[in-house]
């Protein structure tokens, strides 16, 4: 815990500055000061967790201090000391959130008490911070998941409008993701996510089940028509696909509707 103290009077400042140490908390002092002007410019360059402040001083208070620093640094903790109990500087810390009013002479005890309160809320602070990074964290990654999931639908729907608008001509994936402004990587992976094949099989199995209506609707027309409508570069081709997905071949798909 890095502590930072200011006071006016130089034995004093040096008193709890040894108290401290002979703590022997682990705490770091990182910082003294004599003057409030000094130690606003001190505290910018090096922002300690703890302040510990007289209350008065020839220029200004230790209040006026506080008010200063708790608008830059609100997770800043704040320990006043006194030689005097003053109603009206208490009422003003406590209205500041300083946790701790010391009288002068601190002992060593008080002051142990107050720099493990001091702790205490530092841990309370650093708790309630990740407790909110981490609700923060969770919603960010569920509007995430929401926009990512809404706009990979979106965009497997403009793949499959723009099959149905192509289905006579012969589309490949580089075609495809340059007219949907996306890699070929991200377009595959969301596609399979969503049908469990590739966009350019799923194309296929398009032609093949227009190939199939045809069929039934005209089956007087000729495979290579069918073939050279869909856009297939073959009917040897053609054929191979038609069995590979139906199982049977395009003519004996026919026979049935003869």
């Amino acid at each position: 815990m890095k502590i930072y103290i200011v006071d006016d009077e130089y034995a004093a400042l040096k008193t709890i500055e040894c108290k401290i140490n002979d703590l022997n908390m682990r705490h770091e002092i990182i910082g003294t000061a004599f003057t409030i002007s000094e130690a606003v410019e001190d505290i910018d360059k090096n922002v300690p967790d703890v302040l510990i402040t007289d209350v008065i001083m020839p220029v200004g208070n230790g209040i006026e201090l506080i008010q200063k620093l708790k608008a830059k640094y609100p997770h800043m903790i704040y320990i006043v000391m006194s030689g005097f109990s003053e109603f009206e500087y208490a009422h003003r810390a406590i209205s500041l959130d300083v946790i701790e009013y010391l009288l002068k002479p601190v002992g060593l005890k008080e002051l142990e008490n107050a720099l493990i309160k001091a702790e205490k809320v530092i841990q309370k602070k650093h708790s309630e911070y990740q407790e909110n990074h981490t609700s923060q964290l969770i919603k960010l990654l569920n509007w995430r998941e929401a926009f990512d999931d809404s706009s990979s639908k979106k965009l497997i729907t403009q793949a499959k409008q723009f099959f149905e608008n192509n289905i006579t001509k012969k589309i490949t994936l580089k075609m495809l993701s340059e007219h949907l402004y996306v890699s070929e990587v991200y377009l595959c992976r969301v596609f399979k996510a969503e049908h469990n094949e590739s966009p350019i099989n799923y194309f296929i199995g398009l032609k093949i089940t227009h190939a199939k209506n045809i069929f039934m609707d005209s089956p007087l027309v000729s495979i290579k028509d069918v073939a050279t409508l869909l856009g297939f570069s073959d009917q040897y081709y053609f054929s191979k696909v038609f069995k590979k997905h139906t199982g049977i071949s395009p003519s004996a798909f026919k026979d049935n509707f003869i």
